[in-house]
């Protein structure tokens, strides 16, 4: 977030002058509108919307999902998440207990990987199964936070298709540039940008 509000800022001082560009940087459309371009403004604000409701539903689930696991980790396998670092969540997710996790590092000669004894690191899953519940709701959960990512990645994207299309109705030519969410089945979005001459 802080990259796309460094940019609208950089745009402001390159167009100081220009009312219709800073407002398609603060939302896109809003420089359309400015300019008479109501119908066109409607498809930018429409698809920010969009854009925005990913960004905090991404963010939302990742926080939903990380709770739980944490939670679900401190009950069947003995081990409080709160201090430890995610790669700590992926090993715990991939073996049953502390002890055949170092096993395998030192069969590996991956010394360095090891977790220390008696530092708060040993966890015991009480079942297989619940090691693999475990583990799904953490890559849920970094599933959704890569998805909130990506919105702030289609948000800078967006914010930039408006400028050129402002940049294009103050030039009255007869290019047209317009862009498109697709939704591709459940886990993915595509973003279309299109040119007309």
């Amino acid at each position: 977030m802080l990259k796309l509000v460094s940019i609208i800022i950089c745009i402001s001082v390159l167009f100081p002058s220009d009312r219709a560009i800073l407002k398609s940087m603060i939302l896109p459309g809003w420089g359309e509108y400015s300019l008479g371009q109501t119908h066109r403004a409607e498809g930018y604000f429409f698809r920010e919307s969009l854009i925005w409701l990913t960004y905090f539903g991404g963010k939302k689930t990742h926080t939903w999902y990380q709770a739980d696991y944490y939670a679900f980790a401190s009950r069947h396998a003995g081990v409080f998440l709160n201090d430890k670092s995610y790669q700590y969540s992926v090993d715990i997710g991939n073996y049953d207990d502390f002890y055949t996790f170092n096993n395998t590092k030192d069969r590996r000669r991956e010394v360095e990987l090891k977790y220390p004894e008696g530092e708060g690191y040993e966890w015991q899953w009480d079942t297989p199964a619940n090691r693999e519940k475990f583990d799904d709701m953490r890559i849920h959960s970094g599933t959704a936070e890569k998805v909130a990512s990506f919105a702030v990645g289609a948000m800078m994207a967006h914010r930039a298709i408006s400028l050129f299309d402002v940049l294009y109705l103050q030039r009255n030519t007869e290019i047209r540039l317009s862009s498109a969410l697709i939704p591709l089945g459940s886990e993915s979005v595509e973003f279309r940008i299109s040119l007309q001459f």
